[in-house]
C-alpha cells in the first residue's frame, strides 16, 4: 500500500499576504495525480485551516475534492472540530459531534489506519491525558492485531534539531503515548505534522515521521533556498505485512 501524507496547509481566509497556500495545496494534489505508483489514501495530519473558519474549510474541501483517491483530515491545534464536522460531515470517516475529539479508524485498506486527535485544550501543543490515552488504547485494541498506521497531528517524539524538541504540553503524556505504541506490535508506522519540518525517529519498532508544512511560507528546518517555495509531501510504501519498505519527501517542481 502507498500512502501520501500532507500536513499544515493553514488555509487562510482572508489570504495571507505574500503566501499562496491554496496554490501550494493544489500543486501537491496535482503532483499526487501524476504518480506512476498511485497512493491508495491521502492523510492530512492537521492544521488544515489557519483560523478554524467555515470558509477556510470550504476552500480546503473544494481542493481536496479534486483528488480521485480516498482522503482524510485530522484535527490540528489550529482547527475547529465542530466546523470540520460541518464541512466534512458527509464523508464516511467523520464521527462524533461538536467539539468532541475526532478519533476514527479505517478498516477497508490493506493496513488499518488509526486517526488519533492530539489537539489539546488551551494549548497549541499536543495533549494526551489519561482519558485520551484510554481512547488511543481502545482504538488500537479494536484492530485485533491488524497491521496499523497511526496518524496524529503532534509528534510524540523529541526532535533533535528543533528549537523546541518537545511538542506536547506535558512531555510525560508523550512518553506514555509512546509506551502504548511500543506495547503494540501492530503499529507499523506513525505519521505526524505540526512541526513544519522534516524529522524521523522510531517508537518501538515503528518508524515515526513529521513532515514540512505544505504551506511553503511556514516551513521550518533545513531546506535549500532553491526549494524553499516548492510545496512538499510525504510518500510511504508498506508491504503486505504493513512494514515500511520505502519513504520519501516529494518536492513538487
Amino acid at each position: 500500500m502507498i500512502i501520501a501524507q500532507i500536513s499544515d496547509t493553514h488555509i487562510s481566509i482572508p489570504p495571507i499576504s505574500g503566501a499562496d497556500r491554496e496554490g501550494d495545496l493544489a500543486r501537491v494534489i496535482d503532483d499526487i495525480h501524476t504518480r506512476r505508483k498511485r497512493p491508495g489514501l491521502v492523510i492530512h495530519t492537521g492544521d488544515a485551516s489557519n483560523y478554524g473558519r467555515a470558509e477556510e474549510y470550504a476552500v480546503l474541501r473544494r481542493i481536496m475534492d479534486t483528488l480521485d483517491i480516498s482522503w482524510i483530515v485530522l484535527p490540528g491545534n489550529r482547527d475547529n472540530r465542530a466546523r470540520m464536522r460541518d464541512a466534512f460531515g458527509d464523508l464516511p470517516w467523520m464521527t462524533g459531534t461538536g467539539d468532541a475529539p475526532l478519533d476514527f479508524a479505517l478498516e477497508d485498506f490493506p493496513v488499518r489506519i488509526v486517526a488519533f486527535d492530539s489537539k489539546g485544550p488551551k494549548t497549541n501543543k499536543g495533549w494526551a491525558d489519561h482519558e485520551r490515552l484510554l481512547a488511543l488504547s481502545a482504538l488500537l485494541e479494536a484492530g485485533a492485531g491488524r497491521p496499523s498506521v497511526l496518524a496524529m497531528h503532534h509528534p510524540p517524539f523529541a526532535m533533535r534539531y528543533a528549537k523546541d524538541p518537545h511538542q506536547f504540553a506535558e512531555w510525560d503524556q508523550a512518553e506514555k503515548l509512546a509506551a502504548i505504541v511500543r506495547r503494540r506490535a501492530c503499529v507499523k508506522l506513525v505519521v505526524t505534522g505540526h512541526s513544519h519540518r522534516l524529522a524521523e525517529s522510531h517508537i518501538g519498532n515503528a518508524p515515526a515521521f513529521t513532515m514540512p508544512s505544505v504551506a511553503t511560507d511556514l516551513r521550518k528546518g533545513e531546506f535549500k533556498a532553491a526549494l524553499a517555495r516548492h510545496p512538499a509531501y510525504m510518500l510511504y510504501e508498506l508491504d503486505e505485512a504493513g512494514d515500511l519498505i520505502h519513504h520519501e519527501l516529494r518536492i513538487v517542481d
